[in-house]
């Protein structure tokens, strides 16, 4: 296990908030998810129908919870960044993180 002696660009609490946001945002992605995954047409559009304001709702959520995971995603390419600029050349780990980080960059 490492201990966590980094020194974080980021306070514990704002570290907390965000935390708590992802939260938030993983509960629109459940819900997307389950609803984009239904096999028939039929039912969406039933729901659709049935409640547009909430069906609406959900594309929302799933909006936010795309938007979220891009954000989370590039956090996430800058630490591999950062971590791995320490590392020797040569390590398996080292070159799917770089591997990573350029395919993040090219797009």
């Amino acid at each position: 296990m490492i201990i966590n002696d980094f020194t974080a660009a980021m306070s514990t609490q704002e570290f907390l908030d965000g935390e708590a946001l992802h939260k938030r945002a993983e509960l629109s992605r459940m819900l997307a998810m389950s609803a984009g995954l239904t096999k028939s047409s039929e039912e969406l559009e039933e729901a659709y129908k049935k409640d547009p304001e909430l069906y609406l709702l959900a594309l929302k959520g799933a909006i936010a919870a795309h938007e979220d995971c891009k954000n989370v995603e590039d956090l996430i390419v800058g630490c591999l960044a950062r971590l791995v600029s320490v590392v020797d050349d040569g390590d398996d780990a080292a070159d799917r993180a770089m591997e990573i980080v350029r395919e993040s960059n090219a797009s």
